[in-house]
């Protein structure tokens, strides 16, 4: 019996509802104090007493719950903001955009007897009020990419520039005669099926990569891979 009571006592107790904590817990103090003076205190053998016994017991385990999610509340808070703190900061604030269907990713100059195409990619600023500063791009060094910068003679494909939020800035990588495998003497290069890759980052943006496939047999020469 005294396990029942105890189980109803605090059974009811855990359900109570944060208006009635007050009133719970000056009742339960009031038991308390009348048991304390009690001689059965201990081992109470009567059943007033058991009740008695059972509902500070009861009383007891409520506010220890209750202290228990009043302490345990920071440290859940707490957590909760440094999980969608994480969250926030893994999340790419800058984006590769690359389309050759577009105009803009890859401009065709064509003429009675030959076309060329100029290609280029895009970098996003992904975040709606936040200008990301000096972002830059690279190629990763290749056969093909260290020739064609050569020729060009650049040093990396964007220099550290701003971009303003949900803005996008388009990207040189290079341009070639669309029939570049069927010329005399191009370059060995030229005639080779290589892959790429393109890395951008910025102040307070985690880097982005891109990888690009080259391939001089076909048209558009360059498609994205991942």
């Amino acid at each position: 019996m005294f396990l029942k009571v105890i189980f109803f006592a605090l059974r009811g107790s855990v359900s109570m509802s944060a208006a009635w904590a007050p009133f719970a817990g000056a009742a339960v103090l009031w038991v308390l104090l009348r048991t304390i003076g009690r001689s059965d205190v201990i081992l109470p053998t009567t059943i007033p007493g058991q009740i008695e016994f059972g509902i500070v017991s009861a009383g007891l385990i409520w506010i220890l719950i209750v202290l228990g999610r009043i302490l345990y509340a920071p440290y859940y808070f707490l957590r909760q903001a440094t999980t969608e703190l994480s969250q926030l900061k893994s999340q790419d604030k800058l984006e590769i955009l690359y389309d050759p269907s577009k105009k803009q990713y890859r401009e065709v100059t064509a003429s009675l007897h030959s076309s060329s195409s100029r290609y280029f990619f895009g970098v996003k600023n992904k975040t709606t009020d936040k200008t990301i500063r000096h972002v830059i791009a690279r190629w990763d060094k290749k056969h093909l990419t260290e020739y064609i910068d050569e020729n060009i003679d650049r040093k990396v494909l964007l220099k550290p520039t701003d971009i303003h939020p949900e803005a996008e800035v388009l990207v040189y990588l290079f341009g070639l005669d669309d029939h570049v495998e069927k010329q005399e003497h191009p370059h060995d290069i030229l005639k080779k099926r290589s892959t790429f890759v393109v890395r951008v980052s910025g102040e307070d943006a985690r880097e982005v990569v891109a990888t690009f496939e080259f391939d001089p047999t076909s048209l558009p020469m360059i498609r994205r891979l991942t």
